[in-house]
């Protein structure tokens, strides 16, 4: 099988090296829990890093764990949120826009909760393919940006 084809069954470009351009997040909170998610605290992030990430999971400052098992905003509490290991906090996240997931292709569940003041506008442009989408606790109140998201299956607030 030639190099092409096989770049191809791999879900890789037919461009040498264009899965491996440096990412720069304009956001650098979600950049914060994307590094947390991925394991990856610092270094480079390449987009072959992010077409991996097909869930994605925010509240407050952390990436964290979902557990289906758990309501939805099972880590968030009234008066803060508990991280995979159990540990409380109360600072909101910094997180402003979504515009960033555009280098995350294969996203299609997103949760983003705790946040000070977030903007859903661009999220269509930004994440096509969203299945799932859970908000809670925000700074924001419109949602307008949402109605023409129409593979949209999923909208918790």
């Amino acid at each position: 099988m030639s190099d092409a084809i096989e770049r191809f069954f791999a879900g890789a470009s037919d461009t040498p090296g264009q899965n491996d351009a440096v990412v720069i997040f304009a956001d650098t909170a979600l950049e914060g829990c994307v590094r947390e998610a991925l394991n990856i605290p610092e270094g480079d992030l390449k987009l072959s890093d992010l077409a991996g990430i097909t869930e994605l999971h925010i509240t407050g400052v952390s990436a964290v764990e979902y557990d289906a098992a758990i309501n939805y905003d099972g880590y968030i509490y009234e008066y803060g949120y508990r991280d995979a290991l159990g540990a409380l906090h109360r600072e909101r996240g910094d997180i402003l826009h979504l515009n960033d997931l555009a280098h995350m292709p294969n996203l299609t569940v997103l949760s983003v909760s705790f946040q000070k003041s977030l903007s859903l506008e661009g999220l269509k442009e930004a994440a096509p393919n969203l299945t799932s989408l859970r908000l809670s606790l925000n700074g924001h109140s419109d949602i307008s940006a949402l109605s023409s998201m129409t593979r949209l299956t999923e909208l918790l607030r």
